[in-house]
């Protein structure tokens, strides 16, 4: 034996260029247009490794043969396979060596299909929603679509191709060529996106990522242009403090001289949709009550309004003395003794239990808007009582 021989084999360089029997691999298989998922046959295909460029057979009924390609001891060879069709957009997919324990030294005859996508051919304009989860309000942000080497295609049972998960995974050659489109990002509000008609490029698979949506983690997905059609995506809430509350001026256990009491909660706050304002204002009057002895036993008491129109919710008028306001952070509740419809000033009134707090919705004025809670979730109970001076 040679010294280039012996030098060649303990190199474990491939036989073609050596002689050493370090095993090959040949591919099979056949060849479909990406839009119709016809059969191709007018198409050439080649194998490129190192320094050499193998072309492979094509048959008449479409079936290509294409091989040689050697493998080493650690099989550590990378390979191309090119594929070339009149009127259709380059094909090149670059590809390590298969891998699979005790196919040293072996030849392996392995089946792979292929996609071609014709030139020139305009993805269809399409809409895509993106929804708040929680909430009905419309998402507002930046969508990016980026493209990838693997197709979806490649993950669809229903195409007619390839080899699923066997030994080598799922055997379908990748057209990393569709790598070369841009990037295509932009904004979108109203909960949703449209791409034009070309937009994207016919049977390209995207990354697509949904990001910069205030108080929502972005979300994560993939589309191949022209081969799926609308699609719909839910963001979570992500990356705020939740709303709490974090004091109370009945904390501090000292009696009030009118009857007043301050929330006040870690972050500014507003009413949950403020068209119902006037909603939780009557929840709140409807809901509140004092504590008043007859005291000097005269027969005579201090005694709330009820509700002068117990079925409408939108009364704009508190017949019972109740008001609140937002300061920032801060709740103040307040009542006057307007909504006293009877009075006793030798009957002291010991307290204001202010209540309805279950119909009241406070949330974050810095968003999200789902982060939001009802005000009796916030301060641990339905109701408040608040100690009047004696």
């Amino acid at each position: 034996m040679s010294v280039r021989l012996l030098l060649c084999c303990s190199l474990l360089l491939p036989t073609l260029l050596c002689g050493c029997d370090a095993g090959e691999f040949n591919f099979a298989g056949r060849v479909y247009d990406g839009a119709s998922g016809d059969r191709l046959s007018g198409y050439s295909i080649f194998a490129e490794y190192w320094q050499t460029v193998t072309q492979g057979d094509v048959d008449d009924n479409g079936r290509y043969t294409v091989g040689g390609i050697p493998q080493t001891a650690d099989q550590g060879n990378d390979f191309s396979i090119i594929i070339q069709a009149e009127g259709y957009r380059s094909f090149m997919s670059h590809n390590s060596m298969p891998t699979v324990e005790g196919a040293e030294g072996r030849t392996e005859n392995l089946y792979y299909d292929a996609y071609l996508f014709p030139e020139g051919l305009l993805s269809p304009a399409v809409t895509f929603d993106i929804n708040l989860s929680l909430t009905d309000a419309e998402a507002e942000g930046l969508i990016r679509l980026e493209p990838r080497s693997s197709s979806f295609l490649y993950d669809d049972s229903s195409e007619p191709a390839g080899v699923d998960d066997g030994d080598y995974g799922s055997q379908l050659w990748s057209n990393d060529e569709d790598l070369q489109f841009r990037s295509v990002t932009k904004p979108f509000s109203g909960g949703e996106v449209t791409f034009d008609e070309g937009e994207l490029v016919y049977g390209v698979s995207y990354d697509v990522t949904v990001f910069d949506v205030d108080g929502y983690g972005p979300i994560e997905a993939s589309y191949t242009a022209g081969v799926q059609g609308h699609q719909s995506w839910t963001l979570e809430p992500s990356g705020f403090t939740e709303l709490a509350l974090v004091f109370a001026s009945t904390d501090l256990g000292l009696w009030s001289a009118d009857g007043s009491a301050v929330l006040t909660f870690n972050q500014p706050i507003e009413f949950f949709g403020s068209e119902r304002l006037e909603e939780y204002e009557e929840a709140l009057d409807d809901g509140s009550s004092i504590v008043s002895a007859d005291a000097d036993d005269d027969g005579e008491r201090n005694i709330l309004f009820n509700d002068l129109t117990p079925d409408d919710d939108s009364d704009v008028v508190q017949e019972r003395g109740t008001a609140m306001v937002i300061e920032e952070n801060r709740l103040l509740l307040s009542w006057s003794s307007a909504g006293l419809e009877e009075s006793d000033a030798d009957d002291p009134i010991e307290a204001i239990n202010y209540g309805g707090f279950a119909d009241i919705n406070l949330v974050s004025a810095r968003g999200p808007i789902t982060n939001r809670s009802s005000l009796s979730e916030l301060l641990g109970s339905g109701t408040l009582t608040v100690e009047m001076v004696p």
